[in-house]
């Protein structure tokens, strides 16, 4: 259904009425940024995927965006597990592009040097991308069993929380001044 949405032959008043009957009839998908399918939310949920992911296309450095977008078509295909990974790299993405530093661990130090950022708030970033690298099957390879121990609620979680801190520490490098307009 993807596809479609995103495919520029495909009227728009077509695209508008798919998401209308999805969301009328609560169908277990509804239709995201005009242009992507993915499972139904709350209500709350929904409205910081859509802020988050249109804030994203905004800034200056696309990767974040790139990465928020991959999330959400791997949440709405059920690729969790990619869905998580994608979600942390997008941060990772911001931070390393703000300070150019290779790790997202000295990235961090680094814009704590420029910005305030709570240390604890650092601390939170830091587990959750520990989370991502622990977790067999989202960073690095399965061992044992057959997928990643990750569900839909982890991944909606990770992405909302990951577009959350991008544009939470683009905000806060506009407004140190290290981040252009």
């Amino acid at each position: 259904m993807t596809f479609l949405l995103r495919d520029p032959l495909v009227p728009r008043n077509l695209k508008h009425a798919i998401a209308t009957i999805l969301e009328e009839g609560r169908a277990g998908f509804r239709v995201f940024g005009g242009d992507t399918l993915m499972p139904a939310v709350s209500e709350h949920e929904a409205v910081a995927i859509v802020n988050a992911l249109n804030d994203a296309r905004e800034l200056p450095r696309q990767g974040a965006f790139a990465h928020l977008t991959a999330a959400s078509v791997a949440l709405s295909e059920g690729k969790h597990a990619l869905c998580v990974r994608e979600s942390i790299s997008a941060v990772e993405a911001t931070v390393r592009s703000l300070t150019g530093k290779k790790s997202l661990s000295d990235a961090l130090v680094e814009l704590q040097k420029r910005v305030h950022i709570h240390s604890q708030m650092k601390s939170a970033i830091d587990k959750l991308y520990g989370y991502t690298n622990q977790e067999e099957g989202i960073r690095h390879p399965l061992l044992e069993g057959d997928e990643a121990n990750v569900d839909e609620a982890d991944a909606v979680f990770m992405f909302g929380a990951c577009a959350s801190l991008v544009s939470f520490i683009e905000s806060k490098a506009r407004v140190a001044g290290t981040s252009p307009a």
